[in-house]
């Protein structure tokens, strides 16, 4: 969660946002593989890396960002966008559309977990 991914930026599939003045203020993406493993799904798609600068939220920037995965995931004929989101941003994702599903523990190593979200949004 605090490393950059090197196979999603790689990917095409992960965005960033910048200011007028090339401030980065923004950036998320999605896969076809499950976060953490190679598992695809047919029509499903993961959002993943999803952060807004603090000076920039609620301005639009994370929707912008969601609404490029939503139109390229489409393209790759996904239909369903699963997340598994922090408690703070749980809000945002709902009001994109996604609902919880369940809760979740994500390992960060052999003793200390994360608690999160799992969300998931059809696709119109």
């Amino acid at each position: 969660m605090t490393k950059a991914n090197p196979t999603l930026l790689a990917s095409d599939a992960f965005y960033v946002a910048q200011s007028s003045h090339g401030e980065l203020i923004g950036c998320g993406g999605w896969s076809l593989e499950r976060p953490g493993t190679a598992k695809i799904v047919r029509g499903e798609a993961h959002i993943r890396h999803f952060a807004t600068h603090p000076g920039w939220t609620r301005l639009g920037v994370g929707r912008s960002l969601m609404n490029r995965c939503c139109i390229d995931a489409k393209a790759r004929d996904v239909s369903e966008l699963h997340c598994c989101s922090t408690f703070a941003a749980e809000s945002f994702y709902k009001a994109l559309g996604f609902k919880a599903i369940t809760g979740a523990d994500i390992p960060l190593d052999s003793q200390v977990s994360f608690p999160a979200v799992l969300m998931q949004h059809a696709l119109p």
